[in-house]
């Protein structure tokens, strides 16, 4: 992923987004944020962003069921689910069913971030 790449992350917790938009976007990369599952796709379709970071976890829907959206209308879309707890049980189980690119806690350091970021093709 180049310094380019644009990145829609669909996350609700505002002390935890703002400072990875910062982060990334002090390296140069484009962030759009949406705050439930319902906007994030709306944002997936006007947008058509490189890579989406979904949390697992949202006030209208799994983010399971954002992913599940993402594969019908958009199957080759990069989607890496970010979890407040590593690899959350049952939900992380059937992301990885749906085919995610990867997986971002959110205890986990900018450097994991970037790792992930390296690993995604475009």
């Amino acid at each position: 992923m180049g310094n380019n790449t644009h990145i829609l992350w669909i996350d609700d917790e505002g002390d935890f987004l703002a400072p990875m938009v910062f982060l990334l976007e002090s390296k140069g990369f484009k962030v759009s944020t949406a705050p439930t599952g319902a906007a994030g796709l709306e944002s997936l379709a006007e947008l058509k962003p490189d890579i989406v970071f979904c949390d697992i976890s949202l006030p209208d829907m799994s983010g399971v069921d954002v992913l599940s959206k993402i594969r019908s209308g958009v199957p080759g879309q990069p989607v890496v689910m970010v979890s407040a707890a590593y690899q959350d049980g049952m939900l992380y189980e059937q992301a990885k069913e749906l085919g995610i690119s990867g997986f971002f806690c959110k205890t986990g350091s900018f450097e994991e971030l970037e790792k992930i970021l390296l690993t995604i093709p475009g």
